[in-house]
């Protein structure tokens, strides 16, 4: 939403007819053009234009080969989202096997939680690994930017 937001062409891709529905009053909620294709990724995406970027939520088996998928067609940026640990080597593997330079982060959040005493603690929530990959922008004459 965010990115039809600024004005990006945007398309989001949902396993379920459920999802699609959500996304579809979501983008009528903020007032932004979102095209909601019913489909699973990898296979749905050859159906699709080549993207600039593309945003993967998510963190089932199959994330290291939809973001492989997307690596091969994103023309610009893959950023990916994980709650699992043990997918991050993969999903790092699939950028930069596609030429992709990558980064990362771990994003956490804590509620305040009371303990006895009537002290407070931080109590952190669900984290999640953010990965970004990225092609270096080059010239027309070939040189790197």
């Amino acid at each position: 939403m965010e990115c039809a937001r600024f004005g990006a062409a945007v398309t989001a891709v949902e396993k379920t007819r459920d999802g699609v529905e959500r996304v579809r009053a979501n983008a009528a909620a903020h007032g932004v053009d979102v095209r909601a294709v019913h489909g699973a990724a990898p296979t749905v995406l050859s159906d699709l234009d080549d993207p600039d970027a593309v945003f993967v939520g998510g963190g089932g088996r199959e994330l290291p080969a939809i973001v492989t998928a997307c690596a091969r067609r994103a023309r610009r940026t893959v950023v990916v989202a994980m709650a699992a640990l043990d997918r991050v080597p993969a999903v790092r593997e699939a950028l930069t096997g596609a030429g992709f330079s990558c980064d990362g982060v771990l994003l956490q959040s804590s509620r305040l939680a009371p303990l006895p005493g009537d002290v407070t603690r931080l109590a952190a929530t669900n984290p999640v690994f953010l990965l970004w990959g990225y092609r270096t922008p080059v010239s027309h004459e070939g040189v790197a930017l």
